[in-house]
């Protein structure tokens, strides 16, 4: 009994000590992470609208990983860049991305939002509209570059 008592009293003791710490300052605020993701969300539509494979891949880090709506997952920035290139030549493309959340942690963070694409197959059947929902993370780089690490999108129900 003498041990239940005195584990109850350190974990007390523990929670009384957790209370009364000041929280960690943070180390980026609001302005800036909207800025850092509003930027990558920019290059993003832009790349795509200019069916630019390059300048897409160019914003991921080398081992990330990107969930297409209605695709396999697909690992790695040549990989990555291979599936825009093959893409592109599929599909004329062209998109709007509307952030609706971000948010920066140190030296990751997220954002996530609606887009509209359309895509004109280059085979000249009709357009076909794509609205749908994303989230990406990103990642500061060793020279201060912010990369997406991870990225998925999926299309919304009509």
């Amino acid at each position: 009994m003498n041990l239940y008592r005195g584990a109850i009293l350190a974990l007390l003791a523990m929670a009384v000590a957790a209370c009364s710490e000041e929280p960690a300052p943070q180390r980026a605020d609001t302005d800036s992470a909207v800025e850092v993701a509003n930027r990558i969300t920019r290059d993003i539509a832009s790349g795509i609208n200019a069916g630019d494979a390059g300048q897409i891949s160019r914003l991921f880090t080398r081992d990330a990983v990107a969930m297409p709506a209605q695709q396999a997952t697909i690992e790695g920035r040549e990989a990555i860049e291979q599936f825009y290139r093959e893409f592109f030549t599929a599909y004329a493309t062209t998109i709007d991305i509307v952030p609706v959340e971000t948010r920066l942690f140190g030296d990751r963070g997220f954002s996530r939002g609606t887009y509209k694409m359309t895509l004109t197959p280059r085979t000249g059947e009709p357009p076909i509209t794509d609205n749908g929902k994303y989230i990406y993370l990103i990642q500061r780089q060793p020279d201060g570059t912010w990369r997406l690490t991870h990225d998925m999108s999926n299309s919304s129900p009509p």
